[in-house]
């Protein structure tokens, strides 16, 4: 759901570039003295261990990377992921290794096939320009040969790289934060004794300045729940009838995305109403002192259940001792606006970028995009 238009999303892989993904070309190496890179498809599943070894070298990976494999590369619903290996020399070591993860979107009601690129990775000593550009743009050739759009959140360095191989920026994934307790802020400003006599009024006040009308209030009650069912797929259905591009978020993703997941523990705030029918949903993660929602799904025709829904989170999380709630989001006006409504204001943005075939690039053009954490691996 975002206002941010592609710059030019009609970058299209060459004859050559597809040749190559579907085996029929050899990848172009380049050798300098004894150093000869390439590229490989790996075998997602017989290769698992190699993957893993690679990535033991990756301070950002998990303590347990294979069950992290396992998850996300081997128990997707949607079918086959992809991993390729950066090799280097003439005995074809690998180095590197990038992951592709099979996702399911729409655009307008109209299915698309997604590649989620992450886990992009070069061991120290081959991370120069051409071994990562090799990488990058064979897996965009790969990507593009099976799937309608391809799309990552890079670094900068990263950023750098994937911008000179066709993909283009969409948008930014903004950080929304509201500070529950502003004892700790203060603090740095003010003695600590006035500082919690200031906040003490301030924790009081501010929440009334952004509850919604009772009337709105009175209609829903909200409530934690640790299990996906079937109402979750009621709500979807409603949900995707979103004007613009959005991840699909049915049961089995959810179940899969959160739940199923090794390294993370979530719960689920959901807004009810009547017989016990889902209205919107918040999927929660907590770190530190902070409640961070990872994913947050409405109906687009009543967005104003969203504005209750944090309200009431809101007012959960302070009760839960933590110091701040946060979401993070590509999003369009609308819904900017009814979060700042909500007391949740902009505090950062990661650049999201994205690749598409040349045939569904012009029908893409000028949608707004609903993305959040749920459609990367935060």
């Amino acid at each position: 759901m975002s206002t941010e238009r592609p710059t030019e999303l009609d970058s299209a892989i060459t004859p050559a570039e597809q040749a190559a993904a579907s085996g029929e070309l050899p990848v172009k190496h380049q050798t300098t003295g004894a150093t000869d890179y390439s590229v490989k498809v790996a075998d997602v599943l017989a290769d698992c261990e190699r993957v893993v070894a690679l990535w033991r070298d990756n301070p950002l990976q998990p303590e347990d990377a294979a069950s992290k494999y396992r998850w996300f590369y081997l128990d997707n619903p949607y079918g086959a992921s992809t991993q390729l290996f950066l090799n280097c020399g003439p005995q074809g070591n690998p180095v590197g290794v990038a992951g592709m993860v099979t996702r399911r979107f729409l655009a307008r009601g109209i299915e698309l096939s997604a590649g989620q690129l992450t886990d992009f990775f070069v061991q120290l000593g081959h991370r120069t320009l051409y071994p990562a550009l090799l990488l990058q743009r064979r897996m965009r050739a790969v990507g593009l040969g099976v799937h309608d759009l391809l799309y990552a959140y890079p670094n900068e360095t990263s950023r750098q790289i994937v911008l000179r191989i066709g993909y283009a920026e969409i948008g930014n994934l903004t950080k929304f934060v509201v500070l529950l307790r502003y004892g700790e802020f203060l603090v740095r400003w003010l003695p600590r004794w006035l500082a919690r006599a200031v906040a003490s009024v301030v924790d009081a006040v501010l929440p009334v300045c952004f509850r919604p009308h009772r009337l709105l209030l009175g209609r829903w009650r909200a409530e934690w729940t640790e299990s996906i069912d079937a109402r979750f797929d009621v709500l979807w259905e409603r949900a995707k009838q979103f004007d613009g591009i959005i991840g699909v978020r049915d049961a089995r993703f959810l179940a899969w995305r959160f739940l199923a997941r090794p390294d993370r523990q979530y719960r689920v705030f959901v807004l009810t109403q009547g017989a016990g029918t889902i209205a919107a949903y918040a999927m929660c993660e907590a770190v530190d002192n902070t409640l961070h929602i990872r994913d947050m799904l409405f109906d687009p025709k009543s967005i104003e259940q969203l504005r209750v829904l944090i309200y009431l989170l809101t007012r959960q999380a302070l009760n839960q001792n933590f110091v701040r709630l946060s979401f993070e989001g590509l999003v369009n006006d609308q819904l900017r606006s009814l979060l700042r409504a909500a007391g949740m204001f902009e505090r950062g943005r990661t650049p999201l970028v994205a690749s598409l075939r040349t045939e569904i690039a012009a029908s893409l053009r000028g949608q707004d995009w609903y993305i959040t954490a749920a459609d990367t691996e935060l």
